[in-house]
């Protein structure tokens, strides 16, 4: 049941929207909750890592020790979130990749489009 996370460009607000499956994320058109526009662009979703540290169980989170959450809006800001997140550790290509462009400017929802084309998936923003 995927989450997915939208910038309307209506109220500027941006929203998380909730599917019953992947095939409905393609099919059901995606409307604001908060202003009923249908002028939404996908952005890319905050990504959350858990480590256990000393005295904690594996999966605890300590709110301290997230990251801040970046600015959706500042492609060097998420750039640098992300790579805060990863706290150093490799999440292969695709995630140094998505880091290096969205540190050289370019907007989240290109740097999508080009994944999806080159996977074989739909490059369709709802």
């Amino acid at each position: 049941m995927p989450l997915y996370e939208y910038l309307c460009h209506d109220c500027q607000e941006q929203v998380s929207l909730f599917f019953r499956s992947f095939a409905e994320v393609e099919t059901k058109p995606a409307i604001c909750p908060q202003c009923g526009g249908g002028s939404l662009e996908r952005v890319i979703s905050k990504v959350a890592v858990v480590q256990a540290g000393k005295g904690e169980q594996a999966g605890a989170v300590n709110p301290s020790s997230q990251p801040p959450t970046a600015d959706q809006s500042d492609p060097k800001a998420l750039a640098r979130s992300m790579r805060e997140a990863s706290q150093g550790k490799d999440f292969g290509r695709e995630f140094k990749e998505v880091a290096t462009r969205l540190e050289a400017g370019e907007k989240p929802a290109a740097i999508e489009n080009s994944l999806r084309k080159r996977s074989g998936q739909s490059s369709q923003t709802h």
